[in-house]
This record gives structure tokens, sequence and C-alpha cells, in this order.
């Protein structure tokens, strides 16, 4: 209607995209979403943002769409989803996967956000810098693979046989209500208590796939170890907050 008309208007003529994109753009989120109101909401942001980053409204639309369905059941489905989206995209200028690629795919680990405790837009942030640690030091070759790993490695916490590895070397993977504890620190933990040893790794998470979303960090812990015996831990965790982003503070 015309309502719809001029908000595709207004956001062509703010920043330049051609309003015939905008207008496929828009088709496509509420495709993805089947909520016309969040689409329309996330209109002029997600149009300043593709306009901000290079982006192609289309790839941006497409990412936005499945991210918002990823967040329906938070506070505010618009607001967090381009909370992630922006994280994507810095997180994407400093390393392997740009967002067009990692946009399509951490749709697919919001599933995996899920299963850890505490707060899941934080959480597919998370998943998201995991997955760019795969796809730069962890061995992965592009962003499907890396995908796969930090699926892989997500789905690690449940079976008795890895649990039992984990609880061998002391590493706590039990998090609040019933989740599994936050990915980080569980990363931190595994590399810290098998001092990054190959055996203790592969013990632990007990594919090569899963391994990938972890192996990125272990040079970082040897390193700091090197230098200071004890330091590992925090430079580790704080590797993968860099990675994570400002937008993790």
């Amino acid at each position: 209607g015309k309502e719809v008309e001029g908000a595709i208007r207004a956001a062509s003529i703010e920043t330049g995209l051609d309003s015939d994109d905008v207008g496929k753009g828009l088709q496509k989120m509420v495709n993805l979403t089947g909520d016309g109101a969040t689409s329309l909401k996330l209109l002029p942001e997600l149009a300043r943002f593709a306009s901000a980053t290079g982006t192609s409204f289309n790839d941006a639309a497409q990412a936005a769409g499945n991210l918002a369905k990823a967040m329906e059941k938070t506070s505010d489905p618009a607001k967090n989803t381009m909370r992630v989206m922006k994280a994507l995209a810095g997180q994407g200028r400093e390393n392997s996967i740009e967002i067009k690629d990692s946009a399509v795919h951490v749709a697919k680990l919001a599933a995996s956000a899920g299963k850890f405790e505490g707060n899941n837009v934080e959480n597919i942030i998370e998943m998201s810098a995991l997955m760019q640690g795969a796809r730069g030091g962890g061995g992965a070759w592009n962003a499907a693979s890396a995908a796969t790993s930090v699926n892989s490695f997500s789905s690690t916490f449940g079976k008795a046989a890895r649990r039992k590895e984990f609880a061998k070397y002391g590493v706590k993977i039990d998090g609040e209500e019933g989740k599994v504890r936050n990915p980080f620190l569980i990363v931190a933990d595994a590399i810290d208590k098998s001092h990054g040893s190959a055996t203790g790794m592969t013990a632990m998470f007990g594919s090569v796939v899963a391994e990938r979303a972890v192996r990125n960090y272990v040079p970082t812990y040897q390193e700091a170890e090197k230098k200071e015996k004890g330091s590992g831990h925090a430079a580790v965790i704080k590797q993968m907050n860099d990675i994570a982003g400002a937008s993790l503070s």
C-alpha cells in the first residue's frame, strides 16, 4: 500500500539505493520472516547499513530476514537483528568472512546459539566469531565449512562420550538453567587444561570438524604461556572477544 511505497521511496532517497532494489529486498524479508511489520521497521536502518558497508541491499535483506526469523522470540526482533548485522559487518571487515557470506550461515548458527546459557543475541555474535576463527586459523576452507565446524562444536556437549572426556580434563560444560556454559569459556578452559595439546583437543572435541572452531586459539595460548606462565587463558578470551567485536562490550 501507500505506507510501504512511501517507506521504500524514503529509504531510497536517503541512501541513494535504487528503489526497485529496496522494494525487492523488502519483499524478500517479508517472505523470509512472514512478518511485514518487523520488515518495514527494519527497512530504513537496513538501507543505511547497506549503503554504509557497501553491501548490496539484496544481500543485506536476505541476511536480515534470516536473522529476524531467528530473533522472533526476543524482546525487539528488529533492534536485535540490526545489532547482529552490525557485529557481522565489523567482524567481516577485520576477518576472513564477509557479511554477505556470514549472514547466510549465521541464521543456521542461531539454532546452535540457543543451546548455550545467557543472552541469545550475544550468543549468535559469539557463534559468528567462532565461525570467523574457524575460517581464519582453524582450517575451514570457506564460510560454509566454518559454519559446519561451529555446528559440530555446539553439538559436542550433548554427547556422553565427549562429556566424559571434558570431565576427565576438568573442563566444566554445564551452565545455567540446564544449558551449556558460555562457548568462549569452554574453549579457553579446554585449551588451558590440555595445554593446547592435539591429544587433549581431539579427546575432548572428538572430531576434526568440531576442532576447527577451536584450533585458531591454540597458538595464542602457547605464545602467551611462553612469555608468562598462567597468562594463556586470558589471552585466548581476549582474542575471541576481539574477533567478536566491539559490540560485545
